[in-house]
């Protein structure tokens, strides 16, 4: 880090933390980030950027146009939580009960923040627009498509795009990515049996949905081993719910299996759907049970720019840590959208060895690697006036 800008940094890394610690409190669900996005926006108003009105509502969009010719630059943070209880026992723990900033959205709200000081501070180092953008909705609901589609990246149309995710396990001050496919696509599934109910007394009475559930939630992983053992990509199709009944004695009528199908390519996701369908006929079908079964692709595969990617690995390299990411990970990014469209990089920020895994009740975003993220977004965009 460059003596001048490690000093602007440092002067804005006390209110990066405070402004983590105080999103920390207010975790909210995708799409109802009011507390959320109403604390980003009065920051912003201390700011001298033009923020926009909201695209979807939560949302939080702001400019700093330089008045000067050059790309839009635009650099995202993800502002949701999830529906988890928090355990961490921390003094900013959060607020709302069965809600937590347990994938560390808190810490790259604050990291954009900072960066939005730091940059404003440069403006006259600066060329072009640069759009922040704090987006609503990232886990479950892909809200990303939705801002794409609003026109976040297209007016005016977005010459590099970027964005940072923590990473527990990877070494702090490290940044790790690779060119091409960085996340595999996810489908959401949803499967609904419909049997016949009976008294438990009276299995022989019944066309029982849970023992078929049973047969059917086997069969789904041996389909990924037996279909897809030769693929150069992994594949993966997964259980996370599996309801069914009311009461002891009572073989219900229905029975609700959901998951989450990951790959690389479209058309692996479409072989998939294909082939749980193919199951579901040969098992149910037979047996006299009806099912209906939902596959929405809710991801695309996140795919970074190769020469982005490039760029991106010697700035790094030159200014900050690098770690090759050697393979592409299973988990899912609705950031894919924005690099469909628009050339650009998604990197991993180390959080350290030892730091609690994502989606934990436990999970805290390291206050000490804030100002490794604004240090990113700051010199990329101060790299890119070259």
């Amino acid at each position: 880090m460059t003596t001048g800008l490690k000093a602007l940094i440092e002067t804005v890394l006390p209110e990066a933390v405070n402004v983590r610690h105080s999103l920390h409190k207010i975790p909210e669900l995708a799409g109802r980030e009011e507390k959320t996005s109403a604390f980003i926006r009065k920051k912003l108003s201390y700011l001298p950027l033009k923020v926009h009105a909201p695209y979807l509502g939560t949302d939080v969009v702001a400019d700093l146009n330089t008045g000067r010719p050059g790309m839009n630059i635009v650099l995202r943070a993800d502002i949701d939580a999830l529906p988890i209880q928090e355990t961490s026992g921390l003094k900013y723990q959060s607020q709302h009960p069965g809600c937590m900033h347990g994938c560390g959205h808190d810490g790259h709200s604050a990291m954009l923040l900072g960066a939005a000081m730091v940059l404003c501070r440069l403006r006259e180092k600066l060329n072009g627009n640069i759009r922040f953008v704090w987006q609503p909705g990232e886990e479950n609901e892909a809200m990303g498509k939705k801002m794409v589609a609003s026109g976040v990246i297209s007016d005016p149309p977005a010459g590099f795009v970027t964005a940072l995710h923590g990473m527990p396990g990877l070494a702090k001050k490290n940044f790790s990515f690779r060119p091409g496919p960085v996340m595999a696509a996810c489908a959401h599934w949803h499967l609904k049996i419909t049997g016949r109910g009976a008294h438990g007394s009276m299995p022989e009475k019944a066309i029982d949905p849970i023992y078929f559930g049973s047969l059917v939630a086997a069969e789904i992983h041996d389909l990924v081993n037996k279909e897809f053992a030769s693929s150069p990509d992994p594949v993966v199709v997964s259980i996370g719910k599996f309801n069914a009944g009311f009461i002891d004695n009572v073989i219900p009528d229905t029975a609700e299996l959901c998951g989450t199908a990951r790959f690389f390519s479209m058309e692996t996701g479409m072989r998939i759907e294909e082939l749980m369908r193919e199951l579901l006929d040969r098992i149910l079908n037979r047996a006299g049970a009806g099912y209906e079964l939902n596959f929405n692709v809710q991801y695309i595969p996140t795919v970074n720019d190769p020469e982005s990617a490039a760029f991106a690995r010697d700035v790094v390299r030159k200014y900050m840590l690098f770690t090759p990411l050697e393979k592409a990970k299973l988990i899912s990014e609705d950031f894919s959208y924005y690099l469909e469209q628009a050339p650009g990089v998604y990197a991993f920020l180390g959080l350290g060895e030892n730091c609690p895994v994502l989606h934990s009740s436990g999970f805290d975003f390291p206050d000490d690697c804030l100002g490794d993220g604004i240090h990113y977004f700051s010199r990329l965009v101060l790299e890119l006036q070259k």
